[in-house]
Order: C-alpha cells, then structure tokens, then sequence
C-alpha cells in the first residue's frame, strides 16, 4: 500500500469514528500527476489497442493491394483490323445526243416567247422617256419664264416630227422624239387653235395637249393646263 492509500484509509476511518464533519486533504500536485501517468501506462498495456495497430494497414500496402489484378475484371481485346467499304461510285458521262437536242430545243422555245416580250417592252419603255422629256420641257420653261420675267414658247411640228423652244421669238433648241426611238411620232399638238404653248411671266401657259405613238400602236398624251401643271396618260400594247 502506497503512501496516498495510506492516507485515504486514514482519513476514511476518523470520518467513522468521529461524528463531526472532516476534511479530507486532497493529494498534493506530485501525487496527481503520479497518479495520471500511472492510469496512463495502464491503458496503455491493453491488448485492444494492440489489436487494432495490427490489423491497421499502411498507406502502401493499401495501395500495393488496388494495384494488384483481379480475377473478375475483364482483359482488354485484342486490336481486329477494320477494313472500310466505301459504296461503288457511278462514273461520270459526258451528255448524248438526244439529251443535248432536247436542251437545244428547250432554249428555242423559251427565247421565242421571251424576245418579243422584251422588245415589246423596250419600244413602250423609250415611248415613255419621249413623253417624260417633253414634260420636263413644259416644267423647265414655265419655272424659267416665272422666275427670268421672260415669255418662252414651244412650237411643235408634227409633219417633220419635231418641236422648237422659242425665248422672245427666237429659237433656242430644236428637239425630236425620235433620240428615243426611231418609230416614235408626234401625232397632234392642239393648243389654243395652234401647235405653239406659250409661257407667261406670271407662270401661266397656254392649254392644250401632245399626242405621241410608237410602232406597236402605243399612246402617250401629255396634258397641259392654264396654270401650267402637266400630266402624262400612256395606253400601252
């Protein structure tokens, strides 16, 4: 028995035997201590602890075990060379005969029924450009005339398929209809008992009309009023 033994028996027994209150010592700090390190090596002597280190693995023998084979895992095939098929592709041919006429014959048809058409359409189209130039004509000279305080004219002839512009009696310009197509003609050019549109200073012209044809029977008729504004009316074959 030890000395802390000694005095815990001690201190056990005047607690018996007396009936008033004692106090027991409390072990000094090296009994303490002494005491904890003894409990210490006591668990350290057990054999749980021990058994437990002996079935702990270390971290290369878990790893030395992961890389070892397994009998269930498959094994990789082996490498099967594959050979490619490609479909049989058709030889290309050049056009026969019978295809070349009928492509021939395809284009014949289709330009016989669109050249017309297209000429057609040029001859009506310069019919417009002759109508649209003579009432440029009609404007250009009525602004003039308003804006130089000067009177300007047109005299049309329609047996030489012409018309002059006139300032103050004297001719400035002589035009035909005919820069825009050869078959295009002034008809009739009525205006106040005459074929000649003055101008005033004060913007008002002489009232009237030109008519103009082309070779396919088309009309255009450019119509002027007494405060000199103009309008063109096409009737188009």
């Amino acid at each position: 028995m030890n000395t802390m033994q000694q005095d815990d028996w001690a201190a056990l027994t005047v607690r018996k035997n007396s009936p008033s209150r004692v106090v027991i010592p409390r072990p000094r700090r090296e009994e303490r201590v002494e005491k904890k390190t003894n409990v210490a090596v006591v668990k350290s002597k057990g054999a749980k602890p021990a058994e437990k280190k002996a079935n702990e693995k270390t971290g290369k023998e878990q790893l030395a075990e992961s890389i070892k084979p397994r009998s269930n895992i498959a094994k990789p095939r082996k490498w099967i060379p594959v050979i490619e098929i490609k479909p049989r592709q058709k030889r290309k041919r050049g056009v026969t005969l019978v295809e070349l006429l009928v492509g021939l014959g395809i284009i014949t048809i289709i330009s016989t029924i669109a050249v017309p058409f297209f000429q057609s359409y040029a001859i009506n189209a310069n019919l417009k450009s002759a109508a649209r130039e003579i009432e440029s004509d009609f404007f250009d000279l009525s602004q003039r005339a308003l804006t130089e305080n000067a009177t300007y004219a047109i005299v049309f002839a329609p047996d030489q398929n012409n018309y002059t512009i006139q300032q103050g009696g004297s001719s400035i310009q002589v035009k035909t209809p005919t820069t825009f197509g050869e078959d295009i003609r002034i008809l009739s050019a009525p205006f106040g008992g005459g074929t000649t549109i003055a101008f005033q200073t004060r913007g008002t012209a002489t009232a009237g009309s030109v008519n103009l044809a082309n070779s396919r029977g088309s009309t255009a008729i450019i119509t002027v009023n007494i405060a000199g504004r103009t309008n063109v009316q096409f009737n188009m074959l």
